[in-house]
């Protein structure tokens, strides 16, 4: 015998299930509490005050050397902003996208309304706001070495260094940011960049050589290296000079297009991930 057909059900009072649109306000503070307390564990700590210890030791080391204060602003130059800068820029910017592959950060991204490009945009600027700070301190240690062994025209330099290590760090972190999200040999890929454009291009007598990213910095530090006849800038006396503006243009330029890429190569990998 069937039962009796139960009563109409009372209404339901729970609120209908709609779509969320993303603030893009709320969005930036949740990236950014997944991103910053990476720098403030211990770990990172001890590591980061390695490195600049190391830098400094470095620094007096070059400086207690035969001419050393002579040579000493060419000798950061391509030392230190065509190598030291670009690599680290570029490994710890890999590190971090490897990184937002993992969880926490993917049920994250899975349980918030949030477009994957936007969330990639969003961890570079958290990411690079700290590591500007992180290399500035650096920078100065560089400086503050120099002044101290009175390094000529180190201090007249002191903005356009400023500028040049500024972006130098977005643009190789953002680069790091495409090939981490590329593959997890990075670094590999980052080698062979380094060796084809930024060595070998970048050494090409022709305008081929804008396309290395620290050729444009070099010809930006031109006038400001060129007449100390230091031996570690005679190469750079003869690149063509560039305006700040038109470097910073490139770099920009260059930063952007490599934000873009990554965040389109790390939507799709995320979405073949969930199609599996």
């Amino acid at each position: 015998m069937n039962a009796n057909p139960p009563a109409n059900p009372r209404p339901s009072t729970a609120p209908a299930l709609r779509h969320e649109k993303p603030r893009w306000s709320r969005t930036f503070a949740g990236v950014w509490r997944l991103t910053i307390p990476r720098y403030f564990t211990a770990r990172h700590a001890l590591v980061l005050t390695a490195v600049l210890a190391g830098v400094a030791l470095i620094a007096i080391l070059f400086l207690r050397g035969r001419n050393g204060p002579a040579n000493y602003l060419g000798w950061t130059a391509n030392f230190y902003f065509t190598f030291l800068v670009p690599v680290l820029a570029f490994v710890t910017g890999g590190g971090v996208i490897r990184d937002e592959m993992k969880s926490p950060t993917l049920d994250y991204i899975l349980t918030r309304p949030v477009p994957k490009p936007a969330f990639v945009a969003f961890t570079f600027v958290a990411h690079s706001l700290a590591a500007e700070i992180e290399f500035l301190l650096a920078g100065a240690i560089f400086v503050a070495v120099g002044l101290c062994y009175r390094a000529p025209g180190l201090l007249a330099a002191i903005p356009s260094l400023l500028v040049a290590q500024a972006g130098l760090v977005a643009g190789f972190t953002a680069f790091g940011f495409l090939c981490g999200a590329v593959t997890a040999r990075y670094v590999v890929v980052g080698l062979v960049y380094g060796a084809i454009i930024e060595i070998g291009v970048g050494q090409i007598p022709t305008e081929l050589n804008r396309l290395s990213m620290t050729h444009q910095v070099k010809s930006m530090l031109q006038p400001i290296l060129a007449g100390h006849g230091s031996q570690f800038s005679n190469g750079i006396e003869l690149l063509a000079p560039a305006a700040m503006l038109s470097t910073i243009g490139v770099l920009l330029a260059f930063t952007v297009v490599s934000v873009v890429l990554a965040a389109v190569v790390y939507s799709l990998r995320e979405l073949a991930r969930v199609n599996e």
